[in-house]
């Protein structure tokens, strides 16, 4: 074989099982970091509406006719559309547990909303246990 410039053109050498190999050890490190990336913003999706959930429950509670069926009805007003299993909405009343109703003029009201973080995985692997648990708190003060 000659070139237009005169000279011997080489032939290509033979890589055709080079790519598919490349493929086999490179896409399970990618599929796992790209798995991983989803995984991690949804559980920060999750705790941003934990928190506006909390935030919502708190406002609730700080008008003088509130109780604790409006706080917790506020929060899962929020939560209603993302469809979560096992949310657990904790409110307390200048650090007690009892009703919004007993609070006064001054009073600190804390809701804190949780989630067990295995309720929340887009993806099992059988592999890993995730324990542990996704939180959104809020504090105010009754007015």
């Amino acid at each position: 074989m000659r070139s237009t410039m005169g000279g011997i053109k080489a032939k290509p050498k033979r890589r055709s099982g080079v790519v598919a190999v490349e493929m086999a050890l490179v896409m399970p490190i990618a599929l796992t970091l790209i798995f991983g990336i989803m995984q991690v913003g949804y559980a920060f999706m999750i705790q941003h509406m934990l928190q506006d959930a909390a935030r919502k429950g708190c406002r609730a509670a700080s008008f003088p006719s509130s109780s604790n069926t409006v706080v917790t009805s506020a929060v899962n007003g929020v939560l209603s559309n993302m469809k979560l299993t096992g949310v657990t909405t904790t409110i307390l009343v200048n650090g007690a547990a009892v009703d919004v109703s007993t609070a006064s003029y001054g009073s600190t009201v804390s809701v804190s909303v949780q989630i067990p973080l295995s309720n929340v995985m887009l993806f099992s692997v059988s592999f890993a246990q995730f324990t542990g648990t996704i939180q959104g708190a809020a504090t105010i003060r009754c007015e």
